[in-house]
């Protein structure tokens, strides 16, 4: 299994300044990190794996938003979408679901960044454990992840 070491150093390699933090206690989602730091919802990220048109897909977004299938469809031309398995999730990343990072994975990853992002200058996410955190500038996250953006958020 992966961790946050295998973050810091493609971090690292990439000259990307970043932060990997521990917490006190476990956390398994946007909400459980963002009161874990006191932020709003809006400054820490998700990445959630899809499996569209049969391959694997990962999508960064804040945790205040929801991805809205039908953008994500039409934006990327694809027909069948669906959220990827725990099991898909371990074997595409390299990690457990709920401590996915949005980089560093065990396979190579289209990546879509919800452009909603670039309102946040830094961003907290999962660095691979569920007891550790990444911090990082918006803009250095997409050049690490080398991500398209597009809007992929619904009310």
């Amino acid at each position: 299994m992966k961790t946050s070491v295998d973050v810091h150093n493609v971090l690292s390699e990439k000259n990307i300044p970043h932060e990997v933090v521990p917490l006190s206690r476990a956390v398994t989602s946007t909400r459980e990190m963002a009161a874990a730091l006191n932020l709003s919802l809006s400054e820490v990220i998700k990445s959630i794996l899809f499996i569209a048109d049969g391959k694997p897909m990962l999508i960064i977004l804040s945790g205040d938003k929801r991805v809205c299938y039908k953008k994500l469809r039409k934006a990327l031309k694809i027909s069948n979408l669906r959220l990827a398995t725990r099991e898909e999730v371990v074997d595409f990343t390299g990690y457990m679901l709920g401590a996915t990072p949005p980089l560093a994975h065990k396979v190579s990853l289209c990546t879509v960044m919800d452009a909603n992002l670039r309102t946040q200058n830094v961003v907290y996410t999962s660095a691979g454990e569920f007891n550790v955190v990444l911090k990082i500038r918006t803009l250095d996250l997409e050049k690490a992840v080398c991500a398209q953006g597009f809007d992929l958020t619904g009310d």
